[in-house]
């Protein structure tokens, strides 16, 4: 509605000089006719979407590693402790396995890292071995 005003009595355009009296409810009011809905409001029918939404499928890794299958499981909890937490993470290609347990803790990156660390440090010990 400033913007109406505005162009009337700043600018003098000619053509507000009738809009910049109009009231924001009246406005709402014309919104609503049916002269106006026919002139301003069309509608049109929501298209489908091209790729697919939400489906799951294994990865194609074509013989790469790092292509990564996590299972996580929580053995419930008790007496409001919580209970014991096994995280296994296996690469599809080579088979690389890290197993991590905790109890009585929650699961995220910190709890992750110490055993994932483990884990690599003891498979680079076992190739230094071979």
């Amino acid at each position: 509605m400033h913007l109406l005003k505005r162009a009337f009595y700043a600018y003098g355009d000619a053509r507000f000089e009738r809009l910049a009296s109009l009231s924001v409810s009246h406005l709402y009011n014309l919104r609503h006719s049916k002269t106006y809905q026919n002139q301003r409001v069309s509608f049109t029918k929501t298209r489908p979407v091209v790729n697919p939404i939400g489906i799951r499928r294994a990865p194609h890794p074509e013989g790469r590693p790092g292509f990564i299958r996590i299972d996580s499981v929580h053995h419930g909890d008790l007496d409001g402790t919580k209970g014991v937490y096994h995280v296994n993470a296996v690469d599809i290609v080579t088979q690389w396995e890290v197993v991590v347990t905790q109890a009585d803790k929650g699961v995220d990156f910190d709890f992750l890292r110490p055993g994932i660390m483990r884990e690599r440090i003891s498979r680079d010990r076992s190739k230094e071995q071979d």
